[in-house]
């Protein structure tokens, strides 16, 4: 009985975390920071700096959607691009 209890509340709190983090992503968006303006920050198809760009964001670009995070990089997407970005050029902005 106790093991099973255990086992119950094990399972509600990891079901708890993983839906207060998922539910984080959904209310806040992403605006670029550190960025030149005359420069971008690119969108890779994997979470590497050699890895293919898939497009851009510019210096001033917010609205950028965080789907989920590997590290410090993060699958977002942008005007309908979706692929990878460094975290450390995105903060976040919440409601």
């Amino acid at each position: 009985m106790i093991k099973s209890l255990a086992a119950s509340l094990a399972l509600l709190t990891a079901g708890a975390f993983s839906m207060s983090t998922a539910s984080a992503y959904d209310d806040c968006t992403y605006r670029v920071k550190g960025v030149a303006y005359n420069d971008v920050l690119n969108i890779r198809a994997w979470p590497s700096p050699r890895s293919r760009i898939v497009g851009h964001i510019p210096p001033n670009g917010d609205d950028v959607a965080l789907i989920r995070r590997k590290g410090r990089w993060g699958l977002i997407e942008y005007n309908g691009v979706e692929g990878w970005s460094h975290m450390g050029y995105l903060r976040e902005i919440c409601d």
